[in-house]
């Protein structure tokens, strides 16, 4: 009696078997076996949580196993448009207007004038799982500019205070400025495939802050500072659609001097995000 055994591996298969006018239809088989010899034939098919099994013993009933090949090159492009998301490099322009809290005459008075801007010359992103979530590295360049009104900044000794401007004066006002590197850290979770949640921490490296005192609405004189902490943080979160456009909403924590040496208070931003 002659036997033939035949062990058949599928990746993505789609496998139908009919056995008198019945069809079952198994979607992405793991591995296909059938067994045949002179008077009946068998088929046996595991696909990870069940099993399925057809004998024939009739000699006129017939079976029929059909393999529906899958359009591999879709497939490849598929593939190749997810790498691409799983390692993709990013710019980012963002803008943004800042409202001081708690102690607000202590910086700035005008919220409309507070302003803040940075760009993002790189940020990498990467899927670890290749799915709907994502970390993201990046590096920029940051402006923050408090501004205000009816007073001017002055040195007292080592201290940054706001003093009282000359009698006389024509829209005397005052901003302070920080110019510096930033470092975003986030993590982004894609809610829907056009819009992303994203949380983010920043490190922000100061290389310069500047009082500048104006009059008649231009600097009338300005002193760099020197009393100011160079490393700050930031906690962003963002809401973006169709992965370029958004919303963000910023604290930064009362950490602009070193202790006793100028004015502190809570920061919160709002802003817009153009990423390029």
């Amino acid at each position: 009696m002659k036997k033939l055994a035949l062990v058949v591996f599928v990746s993505m298969p789609v496998a139908a078997f009919a056995q008198q006018k019945d069809t079952t239809v198994i979607l992405q088989p793991d591995r296909v076996e059938i067994i045949s010899d002179d008077s009946s034939l068998s088929v046996k098919e595991d696909n990870k949580d069940k099993t399925f099994e057809a004998s024939l013993l009739n000699e006129d009933a017939t079976l029929e196993v059909e393999k529906h090949q899958l359009d591999f090159g879709e497939l490849f492009q598929q593939r190749k448009k997810w790498e691409m998301q799983s390692y993709s490099a990013i710019g980012e322009l963002s803008a943004g207007f800042l409202i001081p809290g708690g102690s607000t005459k202590k910086f700035g008075e005008n919220v409309f004038y507070s302003q803040e801007i940075g760009l993002n010359f790189l940020t990498l992103q990467y899927r670890p799982w290749r799915d709907h979530r994502y970390f993201s590295v990046g590096t920029g360049i940051q402006w923050t500019s408090f501004a205000g009104k009816d007073f001017w900044y002055a040195m007292d000794g080592d201290r940054l205070i706001k003093a009282p401007v000359p009698e006389g004066a024509s829209s005397p006002g005052a901003h302070l400025d920080f110019t510096g590197i930033r470092f975003p850290l986030s993590y982004g979770f894609n809610v829907s495939p056009n819009n992303t949640l994203e949380l983010t921490a920043g490190i922000n490296y100061w290389v310069q802050a500047k009082a500048e005192n104006l009059l008649n609405g231009k600097n009338y004189e300005g002193f760099l500072l020197n009393n100011y902490r160079p490393v700050t943080v930031d906690f962003r979160l963002s809401w973006l659609s169709y992965g370029s456009v958004g919303l963000y909403v910023k604290y930064m924590p009362p950490l602009w001097f070193k202790p006793g040496q100028g004015p502190q208070n809570h920061t919160v931003s709002l802003g817009g995000i153009i990423r390029l």
